[in-house]
């Protein structure tokens, strides 16, 4: 070989040397985005190709997050070519987009990061179908997603204010489709309030345009809270159970086919995959209407539906000062929680006390009755009755105010009980003792009392008073204070320890409350110790893919923890919010994730320096 061969060989290495070290090619750099399909269905996908022209060196991708679209990953590629002396690289990224719910949707630009530059890719509009084998089952064509569940909601009408109104549910689900629910149906709309729906709708089928459906009926009610034009409409999260059928084809199916190819099996070997859906209803308006200021009565409480009144009193034969109960019930359908008593009248004759409340519903919630039971008290003698009570309220249907007015109850009332007078006491006379004189040294004898000989056959006193005694009991030597006794001097030492030790506990949590990250400083250590060991291990043992899964691992348990994050939830578009541009735990992520669907190659050198940088970071947060 001669010099100049020599030379040429050498100045080709050192060329491929410098271009293989630089991860920019050209200062003309360009990123791309394809899309293999505009349209596919739910059980299909379409591959996502981002190009970056112009580099050898990886790139940093910034996925957008789409609503009911999943974005696979499905490794890289890369490209170089020499033509007339010039070198071109590009880098291919690979994914899958994989539609959850059928419609139109729009991939935006997507940032990619080259050489610390950020550029944007093309927008990609695409649309999502409706999953083909399950529509060739309603009829061979492609169906939404009100050709699988739908809601309806039975008329709603004109209301008012606190006004109840029953409204029927009903979810439709078509039979042909496998359907799992997961929420029951839910209001959104702002100024209308809706029950809890119970767990245990009316069930039943119904033939909806030759296609058979699944009906759940719930019966419940809304309620307008402020007047106005509402639009609300109702929905419920499902998910909806696809077959995912084999892809692979057997090499026989030039040749007739192969009996694996049959649909029976992919039935029985297949994977069934939940994809969410949201049910709604169309958007409907809630009408509520100001109640009418004319011809509102005083004893209007804000009670609306039709309701009936009914009182009765006991006892009717008082004296004065004795309570009377006072039951009254309303009944019928309405807004029960704005019914209220009737209010009665007091006066120089009556005193009328709160009265209590319960109500009780129906089976159906939408009627029932409410009882009170209140006390009065006949202040004068001379009355006769109880008064008239009244209670409105406002009709829909009539448009207009009720008011019910009770019947007075007849009442009978006589003057308060005079005191009892010794002719009372059952004929005992009382008689006082007789206080011994100075002179005497003794004290005469205590005089028995005088009875009547009729009186004395049946001594039951008629105020059920207790027999007086004429003899003293038994003397106590000594009194002692209780807070000199024993048993009390032993409690209370006892008691002291107890709160003495209650007292100490509290202080001691409330040091650790104020001083919490001392334990939790010291467990974040240990776990970090733990992960960085396993790298090592990982390092050590010269496995790449293994190597770059404890290196993510350790990454998003030491980040994703102090902010109460799901370690494994976090992403690469979570860690560029947490650290900065140019950290090497970007780059260290980035490799990882890619590992996870293509697999990794590191060299011994790449894997230490990615061990150290990876220590050296996360010991510095």
């Amino acid at each position: 070989m001669g010099k100049r061969s020599i030379f040429a060989l050498i100045t080709l290495l050192m060329g491929m040397w410098l271009w293989a070290g630089s991860p920019v090619l050209s200062a003309d750099v360009t990123v791309d985005a394809t899309l293999s399909h505009q349209t596919f269905s739910v059980d299909e996908g379409a591959q996502l190709s981002i190009a970056v022209n112009g580099v050898r060196k990886n790139a940093a991708i910034d996925l957008p997050e789409i609503e009911n679209i999943v974005i696979h990953p499905r490794g890289q590629s890369s490209q170089t070519s020499f033509i007339n002396g010039k070198t071109s690289a590009s880098i291919t990224y690979n994914y899958v987009v994989q539609g959850l719910v059928p419609g139109k949707y729009t991939i935006p630009p997507v940032s990619v990061m080259v050489g610390g530059k950020e550029m944007k890719t093309n927008a990609i509009a695409f649309e999502v179908t409706a999953s083909g084998s399950e529509s060739a089952a309603i009829g061979g064509t492609t169906k939404s997603l009100k050709d699988i569940a739908y809601i309806t909601v039975s008329e709603i009408g004109e209301h008012y204010p606190g006004e109840i109104v029953p409204i029927t549910l009903k979810a439709y689900f078509n039979q042909n489709y496998r359907v799992e629910l997961n929420s029951i149906p839910t209001l959104t709309g702002d100024g209308v309030v809706m029950p809890q729906l119970g767990n245990d709708p009316q069930q039943k089928e119904e033939v909806v345009g030759g296609v058979p459906f699944h009906v759940l009926i719930w019966q419940t009610s809304l309620s307008g809270i402020k007047t106005g034009q509402h639009p609300i409409k109702f929905s419920l999260d499902a998910s909806l159970l696809v077959a995912q059928q084999r892809r692979s084809r057997s090499p026989f199916s030039g040749f007739g086919g192969s009996m694996f190819d049959d649909s029976i099996f992919d039935s029985f070997f297949g994977n069934v995959e939940k994809k969410p859906i949201r049910v709604v209803s169309p958007d409907i308006i809630f009408p509520v209407h100001p109640l009418p200021a004319e011809g509102r009565p005083d004893t209007f409480t804000g009670a609306i539906g039709n309701f009936t009144l009914n009182i009765f009193a006991s006892p009717l034969k008082v004296e004065v000062g004795e309570p009377i109960t006072l039951n009254m019930t309303i009944a019928g359908e309405g807004n029960f929680n704005r019914v209220e008593a009737p209010v009665f009248p007091e006066n120089q004759l009556w005193k009328a006390y709160t009265p209590t409340s319960d109500y009780s519903a129906d089976t159906s919630k939408l009627s029932g009755s409410k009882s009170f039971e209140q006390a009065v008290v006949v202040k004068q003698p001379g009355v006769t009755e109880i008064p008239s009570l009244s209670f409105s309220y406002f009709d829909p249907t009539a448009k207009k105010y009720v008011t019910i007015d009770s019947e007075p109850i007849p009442l009978q009332v006589s003057g308060s009980k005079a005191a009892p007078s010794n002719e009372n006491t059952g004929g005992i006379q009382t008689v006082s003792p007789v206080q011994p004189s100075s002179s005497s040294s003794a004290a005469p004898p205590l005089p028995t009392p005088v009875t009547d000989q009729k009186t004395s056959e049946s001594r039951v006193p008629t105020m059920n008073l207790a027999p007086i005694h004429l003899e003293t009991g038994g003397f106590h030597d000594k009194l002692a204070p209780i807070f000199k006794r024993v048993w009390f001097l032993v409690l209370g030492s006892f008691c002291l320890l107890l709160i003495g030790v209650l007292l100490y506990l509290n202080w001691r949590r409330q040091k650790q409350e104020r001083q919490p990250g001392l334990d939790y400083h010291k467990k974040r250590q240990t776990q970090l110790h733990n992960d960085l060991t396993e790298v090592e291990q990982a390092r050590d043992s010269a496995d790449a893919l293994d190597f770059l899964n404890k290196c993510r691992i350790a990454i998003q348990n030491h980040l994703a923890t102090p902010r109460m994050q799901s370690a494994s939830a976090m992403s690469y578009t979570d860690l560029k919010k947490l650290v900065a541009e140019d950290s090497p735990l970007l780059t260290i992520f980035h490799r990882a994730e890619e590992a996870a669907y293509g697999g990794a190659t590191l060299s011994a050198e790449e894997m230490a320096t990615y061990a150290v940088q990876l220590k050296t970071e996360l010991e510095k947060l």
